[in-house]
């Protein structure tokens, strides 16, 4: 077995990203440290990537488990490696997920639309 096609990157500059996203099957966000948002998984979610992301933190709040990523708990590597077997080995529930992933409207437009809904919520006076 194994997968060569898999490779481990150093840093990259934000002009890369786009073609890296482009060039990958999976997007695999494995952190232990809680990230607070995940912003490279927004990028890779928006670029039609299902997102692999390890749980607590930001990242598992805006993946949608077995709809356009999987989610494992960050102390459970064997987990995290499952997960990437499964989605590199079925390729219809891939590009399923890959599908729904690139449905969803994670653009700046939108996040900022929505900040100003919450902001707005919060200054109106309840019954307003």
């Amino acid at each position: 077995g194994g997968y060569p096609s898999i490779g481990f990157l150093d840093r990259v500059t934000d002009a890369e990203m786009e073609s890296f996203y482009s060039a990958c099957d999976v997007f695999v966000l494995p952190t232990s440290s809680g990230e607070g948002f995940g912003l490279v998984a927004a990028e890779a979610l928006a670029s039609g990537r299902p997102v692999i992301a390890t749980r607590p933190g930001g990242p598992s709040e805006l993946v949608r488990d077995g709809v356009d990523g999987l989610l494992v708990d960050a102390s459970d590597s064997a987990g995290l490696g499952a997960a990437l077997r499964s989605l590199l080995e079925d390729e219809p529930r891939r590009v399923a997920m890959s599908s729904r992933a690139a449905e969803r409207d994670l653009s700046w437009t939108r996040a900022i639309d929505e900040i100003e809904r919450v902001l707005d919520a919060v200054r109106r006076p309840a019954g307003d």
